[in-house]
């Protein structure tokens, strides 16, 4: 699966804001249940207070919540005076999937704002915002529930309504979802891979893009990022036998020359 320069430009900040202690956090891939799912608002409650864990965010002494209509997005905080105020479009009062991935990313807002991070333009910022969501290991509700569908009866006519949730793509979400599975579990991105340190200094991390130094040993290692987190396996040394008898040769010819060399 490959991360595109865009999404790896994402994961970078995702990485820094987040934290890779944060991104080894194990994902949410269902709806979280409480004994007060029937009480939508304490729900929200709840699912504000493990949001607010996940980000790494101080929780506020209050929140206040309301369901109310809104124009041009699902959701929306606002910080002031030590209080959350968290708004949701009263569309998605029945649907606690919607209800999780729309605070997931006004979460995300608040971090990015605390942590004064902000792309250009505004559609990137939102972007930027979905990923740090499921970085932050809310993509398997986000790949579920990023489609709202709901029907109803409007006269003698049966309809049904498709919302759209998010900025990111169903398939960019999941290509975040799966790196923040392999960074949270450890595997490797892909599966082993050969490099020669000799002709191939550097490795580029699938994830975000970072350059990282190889060792110039012969081994098979476990190469993680030091940006996100993320592990590569490879193996290290020549591709070839041949090759590696003239790496020998060369290294060998070179250390004479330097101890022949006069002092």
């Amino acid at each position: 699966m490959h991360v595109s320069d865009e999404l790896k430009e994402y994961v970078r900040v995702g990485a820094e804001v987040l934290g890779v202690p944060m991104l080894r956090l194990p994902p949410l891939t269902r709806v979280p249940r409480w004994q007060h799912d029937s009480n939508t608002e304490e729900w929200t409650r709840a699912f504000l207070r493990l949001a607010t864990a996940r980000f790494g965010l101080l929780s506020p002494p209050r929140i206040a919540f309301r369901y109310t209509p809104l124009v041009g997005h699902a959701g929306r905080i606002r910080e002031q005076a030590r209080t959350w105020y968290v708004d949701i479009d009263q569309t998605y009062r029945r649907s606690l999937g919607a209800i999780a991935i729309i605070l997931a990313h006004e979460m995300a807002h608040l971090v990015l704002h605390h942590r004064r991070v902000r792309l250009e333009p505004e559609q990137r910022n939102e972007e930027l915002t979905d990923a740090v969501a499921a970085l932050a290991g809310f993509g398997p509700l986000m790949v579920k529930w990023s489609e709202d569908v709901t029907e109803g009866v409007e006269g003698a006519t049966r309809v049904t309504v498709t919302r759209r949730i998010g900025y990111l793509s169903t398939d960019d979400i999941r290509v975040l979802t799966r790196l923040h599975n392999h960074i949270s579990t450890g595997r490797s991105w892909h599966a082993r891979r050969r490099v020669d340190p000799d002709l191939t200094p550097t490795f580029v991390c699938p994830g975000c893009g970072t350059t990282l130094r190889l060792p110039r040993v012969v081994a098979t290692i476990d190469l993680k990022c030091r940006r996100c987190g993320l592990s590569q396996r490879l193996s290290l040394g020549p591709k070839h036998q041949l090759w590696a008898a003239f790496i020998r040769v060369l290294r060998f010819l070179w250390s004479r020359l330097k101890r022949s060399k006069p002092a």
